[in-house]
């Protein structure tokens, strides 16, 4: 059977259970209800503004403060004491009853029927559960557990539009099923639903890193109390006392929440959050905005000639917002209105750098692919309208450097960008090396080498071999072979025996220039070089009296072709250079050899 019980008539809602709430949460809010929300601007010691509260994990907490400053994870209901038996104290007890008051579980039914939720409804009837739990007043007049659900849900679809804060909850990764989930315990649970506990994330674990401000506290208070001024439409009896009560419980929980409470911390949080950043992107005909100024930009207008500018200015202002906000570029969710990122949708979501700017070309420069100049100037475009929207200039400078990294991911070829390439000198000299006579057998195990070693540091791909210099001393230029190994074992033949039409290479046969090189004089050798080394030795000493001195490779019947072959080799490690002598008669030695390599972060 059903067993119900007739309240005893009181002051009001406010005088006992909302009392009770505000006494045990500390009371903040000067709040009011009806066409608007009043907020009075209140703040607790700390300064900082309470109200409701969100989480952009879609997790909520049931601690509470209590006046002392301290938290407690308890919510009394105000109705019936730890037993499940009644008492008259009025901070504990509520109701009264006619009938048999017996509390044999056996007599008790949860038949949802027995109570209703008619906002009409004038008797003042509760439930007890199996347990002896009843609700509370304020539960009841917010409707029970369904109104409470109606509420959240409501409450929810204002944040989802409310630009000023919807950035935290418009990306994918928020559970918003678990969200009002939480939200329907801890409210619940905070205004004394019966056998109704809150399971979800403590408010500071919940919060913790998101940066949340006091400016978003306190609108996300506001679009509460407008969800409670929509419920007090349908449910009547939920009078503005209650409101209020319901308001304070959640205004209790902003030490946990707010992490910002001068609205200064981040760049998304000073130039005034996503409503900001998507009135900077604008669109085009709005003067000053970044995409007015792109459109303008004949630099690069022509990468934009088939953009959707409205999905334009949502994706920008999402990847602007998100480089130190709350929302997450590439989490794009369905729109919950029209004009709410518009053009994006959970399964259309921003494009990545990479995919979104691949095979882009210029029409208005012959087609060509977006380059690290074109890079240059939509920052510059941004620049500007950052500038003419009035942001300070560190804020403007955090923001271009947190856009710079994205370089590689737009430009065409990503070591273009600064810092993806750099030119190293590797050398080593005064070795008076000797080159063992008439040994070389076309090995590397019969030349002489030296290993010069390049470190680690993260830019580790061949992009050229600028040059390599050598300084000799030796009686025949035409007895000489250079070999370069790279770290990876690979193998170019550089010089080999000038003069001499070698048939393999193997240091057989007699024959090559017979002019001597000094040491003093080195050569140098590149891919560029104006004199081919196979030609080398005209004069009686190279360099010195021919004043030829920069050489392009010739591999002779050697493995190889130029320094090209090592174009996209690792360049870290220990690279050997190594001379051969194929010859009997002239000798000699190595003094000086150094290597000049260019090297990029991304394989060329």
């Amino acid at each position: 059977m059903t067993r119900t019980h007739r309240r005893r008539p009181h002051p009001s809602p406010l005088a006992i259970h909302g009392a009770d709430v505000a006494s045990r949460l500390g009371f903040c809010w000067s709040l009011g209800f009806g066409a608007a929300l009043a907020l009075a601007g209140c703040s607790g010691d700390d300064g900082i503004v309470t109200g409701a509260t969100f989480s952009g994990t879609g997790t909520e907490t049931g601690t509470t403060a209590d006046t002392d400053g301290t938290e407690t994870a308890s919510t009394s209901t105000g109705m019936t004491t730890t037993d499940g038996t009644e008492t008259d104290d009025p901070a504990t007890a509520t109701v009264s009853t006619t009938e048999d008051t017996t509390t044999d579980p056996t007599t008790t039914t949860t038949d949802p029927t027995a109570t209703t939720t008619d906002p009409t409804a004038t008797t003042e009837d509760t439930t007890t559960t199996t347990t002896g739990e009843v609700d509370s007043e304020l539960c009841l007049h917010l409707g029970g557990m369904v109104g409470v659900g109606e509420l959240n849900t409501n409450f929810v679809g204002k944040v989802l539009v409310d630009e000023r804060i919807n950035g935290y909850f418009l990306n994918s990764e928020v559970d918003g099923a678990n969200l009002i989930n939480c939200l329907n315990e801890q409210i619940g649970e905070a205004v004394g639903c019966a056998a109704v506990m809150y399971t979800c994330t403590d408010m500071k674990s919940a919060h913790l890193g998101m940066g949340i401000s006091t400016l978003d506290f306190g609108d996300l208070a506001e679009d509460y109390g407008s969800a409670l001024a929509d419920h007090q439409e349908t449910y009547v009896e939920l009078s503005d006392d209650d409101a209020t009560a319901i308001l304070t419980v959640l205004g209790g929980m902003a030490g946990d929440i707010v992490e910002d409470p001068n609205n200064d911390q981040t760049v998304y949080q000073r130039v005034g959050r996503k409503p900001a950043y998507s009135s900077m992107v604008g669109l085009i005909g709005e003067p000053d905005t970044m995409i007015d100024r792109i459109a303008k930009d004949f630099a690069i207008n022509g990468f934009f000639l088939e953009s959707d500018f409205v999905r334009l200015n949502t994706c920008f202002t999402r990847q602007l917002a998100g480089l130190d906000g709350p929302i997450v570029y590439g989490a794009e969710v369905d729109p919950p209105a029209v004009d709410v990122d518009p053009g994006v949708a959970l399964d259309n979501p921003c494009a990545a750098m990479k995919i979104g700017h691949e095979g882009l070309t210029d029409p208005n420069e012959g087609n060509s692919p977006i380059m690290y100049e074109d890079f240059v100037a939509l920052l510059g475009d941004l620049s500007g309208a950052m500038a003419s929207a009035g942001w300070s200039q560190g804020d403007q400078d955090a923001v271009m450097a947190a856009m710079a990294p994205l370089c590689p991911e737009i430009v065409g070829d990503a070591n273009e960008c600064p810092g993806n390439a750099q030119t190293i000198l590797v050398k080593k000299e005064n070795l008076a090396l000797d080159i063992p006579n008439d040994t070389y057998d076309g090995s590397l195990a019969s030349m002489v080498c030296v290993a010069l070693n390049v470190i680690d540091d993260g830019i580790n791909f061949v992009e050229l071999i600028d040059e390599l210099e050598v300084g000799i001393a030796h009686g025949e230029v035409g007895d000489l072979v250079i070999k370069v190994q790279s770290p990876s074992g690979a193998i170019s033949t550089i010089m080999s025996r000038p003069g001499f039409d070698e048939l393999k290479d193997d240091g057989e046969g007699n024959g090559g220039d017979k002019s001597a090189m000094k040491a003093n004089f080195p050569i140098t050798l590149r891919d560029a070089g104006l004199v081919d080394a196979e030609l080398m030795g005209i004069g009686n000493v190279v360099c010195q009296d021919d004043g030829l001195c920069d050489y392009f490779p010739n591999p002779g019947a050697g493995e190889g072709t130029n320094f090209g072959d090592f174009i996209g080799e690792a360049s870290n490690g220990a690279w050997q250079i190594c001379f051969g002598d194929a010859e009997p008669g002239g000798m000699g030695y190595v003094d000086e050899v150094s290597l000049v390599i260019s090297k990029v972060k991304f394989a060329p």
